[in-house]
């Protein structure tokens, strides 16, 4: 699959599915290594969560997006 500018743009409307089949042939397509699993991280209790999350289950902040092991 070729990505367009304009595909990239669009890039936050898509669902968590097609953000981890964009990343792993964008990306993974370059790389000679197995890339990192993303994350979510909340920046107030400093909690991990799953990619597929928008807030925080705990205290409700906007989850940022981290890649393993790293804060």
């Amino acid at each position: 699959m070729k990505f367009t500018f304009l595909s990239l743009l669009c890039i936050a409307s898509l669902s968590f599915d097609e953000i981890k089949k964009f990343r792993e042939e964008w990306l993974g397509s370059t790389s000679a290594e197995k890339l990192p699993e993303l994350m979510k991280w909340c920046p107030t209790c400093k909690r991990d969560y799953p990619f597929s999350l928008e807030f925080c289950s705990f205290d409700g902040d906007t989850l940022r997006v981290v890649r393993e092991g790293q804060k």
